[in-house]
C-alpha cells in the first residue's frame, strides 16, 4: 500500500495525499479486512485470463471484481433483456468519474488505478490447473459463501461458474463504487434501486 505524506499545512486542516497505486496480483481495496481464497480455475482459466488481458488487470483482481459484480447482478436483476439493460446503464454510470471525491484519499487512489489500465497490457497464458490467490474483502467472502449455499454449490465451483458467465469491463464499476464511498455490491444494488427503469 502507498505511504501517507503531508503536502500542505499542519494539524487539523492539513491535507494528506497518497502516492499513486500500481495494480498487481496482490492488489486489494484499501480500508477493509481481507481473506485469501485459492481458486483453482479449471475449465474457466482461458476465460479468466482472456478477460484480465482485455481489461488490462492482473487475473486475480479481474476475477475478484468479476465474481462480485456477477453475484450482485444475479441478486438484483432478472435474466434476459432487463438484466442486459441494467448492465448497459451500469457501464454508462461507471464511465463518469465522481468529481467531488476528496483527492488524496486511498479510495480515490484505488479508483484512479482502476481507471488507468496496466501498460503494457497483460498477455499471460493460463497453465493447466492454474490457481489464483484472490484477496477478497471479508464481508464479500461471507456474501459469496451465502450465495454459493443458496445455489447449492461448493464455494469454488460457484465462483468458477460466475467467471464463465460474466461480462468484461467491470473494473470501472469498482472504480465508481470506490469514488462513491461504497462497495461494489452496494454500488450496483443502490443503482438498481434508485434507477428502476434500468432493471
Amino acid at each position: 500500500m502507498s505511504a501517507l505524506r503531508l503536502i500542505e499545512g499542519e494539524g487539523q486542516g492539513a491535507r494528506v495525499t497518497h502516492a499513486a497505486l500500481r495494480l498487481d496480483p496482490r492488489s486489494r481495496r484499501p480500508g477493509i479486512a481481507h481473506e485469501e481464497l485459492e481458486l483453482r480455475l479449471g475449465s474457466c482459466a482461458a476465460v479468466a485470463f482472456a478477460g484480465a488481458a482485455h481489461d488490462r488487470l492482473p487475473p486475480p483482481l479481474w476475477s475478484l471484481i468479476t465474481i462480485e459484480s456477477e453475484r450482485v447482478l444475479q441478486a438484483v436483476a432478472s435474466s434476459g433483456p432487463a438484466r442486459r439493460e441494467l448492465e448497459v446503464h451500469l457501464d454508462w454510470a461507471a464511465r463518469l468519474p465522481v468529481s467531488d471525491v476528496p483527492h488524496g484519499t486511498r479510495l480515490r487512489a484505488w479508483a484512479s488505478a482502476l481507471r488507468r489500465p496496466i501498460d503494457p497490457p497483460l498477455h499471460a497464458t493460463p497453465t493447466p490447473g492454474a490457481t489464483l490467490s484472490l484477496i477478497v474483502p471479508y464481508h464479500t467472502l461471507l456474501a459469496w459463501e451465502l450465495a454459493a449455499d443458496v445455489a447449492g454449490l461448493p464455494l469454488l465451483d460457484w465462483a468458477r461458474s460466475l467467471i464463465t458467465s460474466a461480462g468484461r469491463g467491470r473494473a470501472l464499476w469498482e472504480a465508481a463504487a470506490a469514488e462513491a464511498g461504497c462497495t461494489l455490491g452496494e454500488w450496483v444494488a443502490l443503482f438498481a434501486l434508485t434507477n428502476p427503469d434500468a432493471s
